[in-house]
């Protein structure tokens, strides 16, 4: 049986950066039906009967097999409508999705540029989203509030020691230890590697 309520679902195989986009968009007010990192999960909900209106694709990464998925979705399921975005700068997924008949793709994006579209996405035009707010938007934002941070991370980038980011930064050593492990914690990051590959994915980088 077909849902009715104005749903949404993502599939993106990058597992943090899937349930970050997940609890975000959730938070500000629309209702996510699932997220998942594999197209078997996909279209395993899809026969449940967990019938999106709006499907979030992430094409970046290996993004001709996501335009077989798309391909194989909208022969089956035409009535949900594709959105596929990446946040590399890669255009020419554009026209590839497009002749999929994806009416949206977006490129270079962010969290933010997700948020814009799917406040004039019908049927997600006439939710209510009071409780959207610019440090919903971004896992970033408080963490960049302190520009010491943002240094560590670009330091951090670019390979360098913790000697060498402290200096720039005017910390020891052991500072720029602690101040990487707090980055961690907020952000719920295993490893200071997953931290700068989602500052990268949010564009902080």
């Amino acid at each position: 049986m077909r849902t009715t309520s104005p749903l949404l679902a993502i599939y993106d195989e990058n597992k943090l950066p899937c349930q970050l986009l997940h609890n975000t968009i959730e938070r500000l007010g629309f209702p996510v039906a699932f997220s998942c990192t594999e197209q078997e999960n996909l279209f395993a909900n899809l026969r449940l009967g967990n019938h999106p209106a709006v499907l979030l694709v992430n094409a970046d990464g290996s993004w001709k097999k996501k335009l077989h998925v798309v391909r194989k979705l909208t022969a089956v399921y035409d009535h949900i409508e594709v959105l596929v975005y990446a946040y590399n700068k890669n255009k020419k997924i554009v026209s590839e999705f497009v002749r999929t008949g994806v009416k949206k793709v977006i490129v270079n994006c962010s969290i933010e540029k997700l948020v814009e579209t799917l406040d004039v996405l019908s049927p997600f035009s006439s939710l209510s989203k009071t409780n959207k707010s610019t440090d919903a938007l971004n896992p970033f934002y408080h963490i960049l509030k302190n520009k010491k941070n943002l240094i560590i991370l670009q330091g951090l980038a670019s390979s360098k020691s913790e000697d060498e980011i402290g200096l720039a930064a005017g910390l020891t050593s052991s500072s720029v230890k602690t101040y990487k492990k707090r980055m961690k914690d907020e952000l719920k990051c295993k490893t200071i590697g997953e931290v700068v590959a989602l500052a990268k994915d949010y564009g902080v980088l």
